[in-house]
């Protein structure tokens, strides 16, 4: 896994994974783009005799291609989705779009990325598809956290949710503007939850602010444990201009 040094020993995914043992590598990632991260990833596929590689997002699609190139192994990336906005994130994306075309397979999560990936010029003979699903029984286990309570939500509230990048594309402004359209005998029993961080987070407060919701519209930042924050909704919206 790539690790940013400011993050340490990695995320908390590589801290899970250790702890359960398993076996990790970490290549500490000291500026954006940096042709020794190649060398690296090369070095661990020689040390592992690693027999395929699986690579997930843009950055280790195109590290992931070259070295897989080199040390003459086949490669596989699996495409979650794609922004559509025109930031830096966007291009970052298209360049690592292009290198999917080397790859040997691209698995799709939905029919709209393998769309994506068609339109980018991959040949649809390499796409999977393999639509992502949900664990019913992770979600029907009993809830760790009241965030209900820690939201001081009254007995008769509704919560209405989301959680993602705050983006523009993701559009969680659009669910704080459908908010003041409910009527008022409704509308104040609602409050809208947001979870996730990103750079919309003060536009996103300013709308609120505007509109008057400040105290109906709770941006919570990011979110480690999802099942109780899905426990804790009356009903998940996903505003989002691309999913």
């Amino acid at each position: 896994s790539f690790v940013r040094m400011s993050d340490g020993r990695g995320s908390d995914f590589l801290g899970e994974a250790d702890s359960l043992g398993a076996m990790t590598d970490r290549i500490p990632i000291y500026k954006g783009w940096d042709t020794g991260d190649i060398t690296k990833l090369r070095r661990i596929l020689k040390q592992h005799r690693v027999a395929i590689l699986h690579t997930h997002g843009y950055k280790a699609d195109i590290v992931g291609v070259i070295a897989a190139r080199l040390s003459g192994i086949p490669i596989v990336a699996t495409a979650h989705g794609f922004s559509a906005g025109k930031d830096k994130l966007s291009r970052n994306e298209k360049i690592g779009r292009w290198f999917l075309k080397r790859t040997n397979r691209v698995i799709a999560v939905s029919d709209n990325v393998k769309r994506t990936l068609l339109d980018s010029g991959i040949a649809d003979e390499r796409l999977v598809f393999l639509p992502n699903a949900i664990d019913f029984d992770f979600f029907a286990r009993t809830p760790a956290r009241d965030f209900r309570q820690e939201w001081e939500i009254p007995g008769d509230g509704i919560v209405i949710g989301t959680a993602g990048r705050l983006a523009a594309e993701k559009a969680q402004a659009n669910l704080v503007r459908a908010l003041s359209l409910l009527p008022d005998t409704l509308g104040d029993k609602v409050t809208v939850v947001i979870a996730g961080e990103g750079p919309a987070e003060a536009a996103l407060r300013q709308t609120a602010a505007e509109m008057g919701l400040a105290d109906r519209v709770k941006l919570v930042g990011f979110v480690r444990d999802v099942h109780s924050f899905y426990h804790a909704l009356d009903l998940f919206c996903l505003p989002s201009l691309t999913e």
